[in-house]
């Protein structure tokens, strides 16, 4: 039988994905960003064969057609940093977790068309317009549930314990005076610090009333006081997914498309914007269900449908409740109560229509004002700011551009799938001029408005908090845009495939966004501070400073965030350009389409970033980030193949750790009196020796602290040689957030800046492998902690009550030859302590002040790290027990090393 060319192409293409694998497998380090010399580290060869032969033999017995088979390709995008010789710094964007968003690529074009088990079902579902706006509503849940159980670490912060104290005030003294319930630690059920009253102006009655409108903390009551905080964040997901239901019903109602309901409805509520709400204590999420109750009656007053009076009913409470939420959601309602005025004013029965829509809002805005005044003496809804309002028309400019384009904040920035609903409404406008006229009308005055305020980015949220309340109106314009531009009815389905698979791409793009700020170290990365740095863009790639690359207000200026931005809208238009000439290219198949429009977008990403690093005149490459990130990614076990790539020639496995050298990989500049002389995130358990970049003799005593303010684990006398030898060797038993070597003497800056070179890489004494975040000195013991679960103190720690908390035992040759001891003691009352390492475990139930004294296992296999694990009962608060104490901790047992 003839083989064709055709039937091989998938194999072949098999076969290159299995080198992409052996390749994204392996890790390297840029040992120097002047010559961009490499080394790299790569699983043993023999393996590379068999991963061919399994790609390629999975392609052809799945017999998977070249149509299917053409995004495989885009693996090909993992060989550029690995390529031998010079290269420019952008193919480095593909190394590190960038390099699963381009397996998401692969995957998504190999397996978009493919069924999945119980789709039909599910399918008849997705496709009734009756049916499908529930799907919506149970998905939501589904996804909003797994981020919030994701996050749980991080949240609630911000101003979320605020909301929930007004709701505790309320429930149980029946007022809004919330000073006694502080006072009382009410908020220490979900909160675990001390959280101070916030107020600027207190009520005409002396007392303290919070600067937050009660809306939403009236909403949380009954479900607060069955459930507490999760009763609570069960309320906000069940208003977001009956927000999600409607938006997709009014999405399908605007564009008569099932497949563009579903665009729009996933634009808005699976991107960061939107999603990282869904389950948070702030007013702006379920605000926007109370907007898109009167969005749906505008739509059907445009569609001309009949409207029951029920809908008028509804959409008048909605517009009532809107100013409760927040003030500033006063402004969207006048604006959607101008709008449907104008729209019902005239025609039969337009008194008792306009009776049945604002007889609510005209109630509610009068107990509205009366709220200022019986509290504040005032109408005037600005009343509990005082005169500290922080608006000013001054901001505008700033806010407006940074609400839409920071790289930490901004809308489209973290959501890009927000530019398609832009050139929706533009589309749209031909065919409902004066729909979009009128959401325009709520939707510019509020930017405006939001972005007066000095702080327009929301404070300690997910991006663009203030604009939340109006996303899901996006999901018009969207759906819109897919239905006309891309439906099979107008276009025909093979002329539409460039512009669906851009569209899809870009979709995906924002999707994916979500997926670290969840999932990567418990949340970590999903609040930002005024950096200029997004966590994410930081994480994606460490080998190149991609947040350089993209605008920022806090980190330049406005001017230069809208001259970044003017680089990727070009490349956007360049992509959309792309999708074009594929729409006068009907006969290409969907495969090949999504792998010309994924490469296009790779492509016009790597021109972007170096054109706007070219513009900065910055430098790119980031050559000690990327040691620190390769030896993190390095499995000496598992890494055993490892090649120098300029020149290129392989080198001992054991050459990979030696071979990397690195300084202070923190991006904030240091003042001219910081004593500190090297900083250093994310680095690996292993052995470091300390060098010097002096080129003269030197001496000083150098201190190591992890974190930023605790004591030192380590006091070293250092006698630098002109050579840069220090003769010191940091070791640490796991992975660390962050360590800074400082110099501690009169003069920092006599001592030269310090560099680590590593010298062994070993898998962390936690088996979790989760990064210290502290740590102290006991005597001959180093103590490395990891989350709140145990309080590090000068002499000893506590542990907190009702948790377990894993600590890493690190001892010096002294307390490994003697052993280490541990001294137990209860606090203010009863408790118990169960210890163990390993299979080793003891136990104890102590009275109020008891003591115990317990001496741990030696470490095992020569290790000088053990991971002791501490399970505490109850516990007290100091403050609950000492009037004088200001400490709201619940503490269990004090531990000390002995």
């Amino acid at each position: 039988m003839r083989i064709g060319a055709s039937a091989l192409a998938a194999p072949l293409l098999g076969a290159l994905s299995g080198v992409s694998a052996w390749v994204s497998f392996g890790t390297q380090a840029i040992t120097n960003d002047a010559t961009l010399t490499r080394i790299a580290a790569f699983p043993p060869i023999w393996l590379l064969p068999i991963l061919v032969l399994v790609a390629a033999g999975a392609a052809w017995a799945g017999r998977l057609s070249l149509a299917r088979a053409w995004p495989l390709a885009l693996s090909g995008l993992l060989w550029l940093p690995y390529l031998p010789g010079a290269v420019p710094a952008a193919f480095f964007i593909w190394q590190g977790p960038s390099e699963a968003l381009v397996w998401l690529l692969v995957g998504a074009g190999v397996l978009g068309g493919s069924p999945i088990a119980g789709w039909p079902s599910l399918r008849r579902a997705a496709l009734d317009p009756g049916r499908a706006h529930w799907l919506a509503a149970a998905l939501v849940v589904t996804a909003a549930v797994a981020g919030f159980t994701a996050v749980r670490g991080v949240i609630p912060s911000g101003d979320e314990p605020h909301y929930l104290t007004v709701t505790q005030s309320l429930l149980l003294d029946h007022d809004l005076r919330i000073e006694n319930n502080h006072a009382r630690g009410d908020y220490l059920s979900y909160f675990a610090g001390r959280l101070r009253p916030d107020y600027l102006q207190r009520g005409q009655d002396g007392e303290i009333y919070s600067v937050h409108a009660p809306g939403i903390s009236v909403l949380l009551m009954p479900a607060f006081a069955v459930a507490g905080y999760a009763g609570a964040v069960t309320v906000v997901i069940a208003t977001v997914a009956l927000a999600a239901a409607l938006t997709w019903h009014v999405a399908w109602l605007i564009s008569a498309s099932v497949a563009g309901a579903w665009v729009g409805w996933a634009s808005v509520f699976l991107t960061t914007p939107f999603f990282f709400h869904e389950f948070a204590i702030y007013p702006d999420a379920p605000a926007a269900l109370l907007v898109m109750l009167p969005v749906w009656l505008l739509v059907c007053l445009e569609l001309q449908r009949e409207v029951p009076r029920s809908r008028l009913w509804a959409a008048g409470a909605a517009m009532a409740a809107l100013p409760w939420f927040h003030s500033r959601f006063a402004l969207i309602a006048a604006a959607l109560g101008l709008i449907l005025l104008l729209r019902l004013a005239r025609g039969v029965g337009a008194v008792r229509t306009l009776v049945s829509l604002f007889t609510v809002p005209v109630l509610a805005a009068a107990a509205w004002f009366a709220y200022f005044w019986i509290i504040w003496g005032t109408l005037s809804p600005s009343a509990p700011y005082g005169e500290q309002t922080n608006s000013a028309l001054g901001n505008i400019g700033r806010g407006s551009i940074g609400l839409l384009i920071d790289q930490q904040f901004g809308l489209i920035a973290t959501a890009p799938i927000y530019a398609v609903a832009a050139a929706g409404l533009v589309w749209m406008a031909g065919r409902h001029r004066r729909l979009i006229a009128e959401l325009l009308l709520v939707l510019v005055p509020y930017l405006l408005t939001a972005s007066s305020y000095a702080m327009w980015w929301g404070g300690n949220s997910a991006p663009a908090r203030f604009l939340v309340a109006l996303m899901p109106i996006a999901a018009l314009p969207i759906a819109w845009w897919w239905s006309r531009l891309i439906g099979d009815r107008e276009t025909g389905e093979s002329r539409s495939q460039g512009w669906r698979a851009l569209t899809l791409f870009v979709l995906l793009i924002s999707i994916a966004m979500v997926l670290p700020r969840a999932w990567v170290d418990g949340g970590r990365l999903l609040y930002n501070n005024r950096t200029g740095i997004d966590l994410v863009l930081d994480w994606l790639s460490r080998s190149v400073d991609l947040p350089l690359a993209f605008p920022s207000v806090h980190r330049s200026s406005a001017t230069g965030a809208i001259g970044d931005a003017l680089v990727w809208l070009a490349a956007g238009l360049v992509m959309a350009g792309v999708a074009y000439l594929l729409a006068r290219w009907p006969r290409q198949s969907s495969g090949a389409t999504w792998t010309i429009v994924s490469l296009s977008g790779a492509a016009v990403a790597m021109l972007g970033c170096t054109v706007v690093w070219a513009k900065h005149g910055v430098a790119a490459v980031t050559a000690d980030r990327s040691g620190v990130a390769a030896l993190g990614a390095y499995s000496p076990s598992q890494q055993t193949t490892v090649l120098q790539l300029r020149p290129v020639r392989f080198l001992d496995a054991a050459a990979f750790a030696g071979g990397i050298e690195f300084g202070t990989t923190d991006r904030q500049a240091a003042a001219a009196n910081d004593p500190a002389r090297l900083r250093v995130d994310g680095l690996p358990a292993g052995d470091y020796a300390l060098l010097s970049d002096a080129d003269h003799a030197a001496n000083g005593e150098i201190s190591v602290v992890v974190g930023r303010n605790d004591p030192p684990i380590e006091r070293w006398p250092i006698a630098v040689q002109p050579a840069g030898v220090t003769g010191v060797v940091l070791h640490l038993p796991s992975t660390v957030a962050s360590v800074m070597l400082r110099a501690d003497h009169a003069d920092p800056t006599a001592l030269p800046n310090l560099r680590l070179r590593a010298l062994a890489v070993r898998p962390p004494a936690n088996a979790d492998g989760r990064r210290a975040v502290r740590a102290a000195r006991y005597g001959s013991v180093r103590v490395f902690f990891f989350d709140v679960q145990a309080y590090l103190e000068p002499t000893g720690f506590w542990t907190r009550a009702g948790g377990a908390a894993t600590v890493v035992v690190d001892l010096d040759e002294a307390a490994r030859a003697e052993g280490v001891r541990l001294l137990l003691r209860a606090g203010a009352v009863a408790t118990s302590i169960e210890a163990s390492v390993g299979a080793w475990t003891r136990s104890w139930n102590l009275q109020a002040g008891q003591e115990e004294v317990v001496t741990l296992p030696p470490p095992a296999d020569n290790s000088s790290s053990l991971a002791l694990t501490l399970r505490s009962g109850a516990g007290f608060r100091p403050f609950a027990v000492d009037r004088a104490s200001d400490d709201v901790r619940h503490l269990a047992v004090w531990v000390e090393i002995r």
